[in-house]
């Protein structure tokens, strides 16, 4: 499974990490041992005093496609749903700072999968 993550999407949360706001979101992507188990406890980590979280929205792919016309889209997929992710700042902080981003300092919980029509969401810029 490949969880493709896109970042640096919200504008508040870009102001609230102190980022520079880029062009176009960046995508990056996390190993599915990431993913929380079902019905499994998550514990906060000893190794970190300070965990962040976050709502995702979460889509799963169901087919392969590329410049895909926006009436055809939800052909493409084939559940929306949302995740908590868990994030160790001062973990990340210390990551970056050697070069090394994106290990040991995340997790994606998905409790279960809840079923949201596109309708139903609202996206601010």
């Amino acid at each position: 499974m490949k969880l493709i993550c896109v970042g640096r999407n919200y504008a508040k949360h870009i102001e609230e990490l102190n980022n520079d706001r880029p062009d176009a979101p960046v995508i990056f992507m996390k190993p599915d041992s990431c993913l929380g188990q079902k019905g499994q406890p998550f514990f906060m980590p000893d190794f970190s005093n300070e965990i962040h979280h976050e709502v995702e929205v979460l889509v799963k792919i169901n087919r392969i496609g590329k410049h895909i016309q926006t009436k055809f889209a939800q052909k493409y997929y084939s559940e929306i749903g949302l995740g908590l992710d868990f994030t160790a700042r001062d973990v990340q902080l210390d990551l970056k700072s050697k070069g090394l981003p994106g290990r040991r300092q995340s997790l994606l919980m998905v409790p279960h999968t809840l079923a949201i029509g596109m309708i139903n969401l609202n996206f601010q810029t």
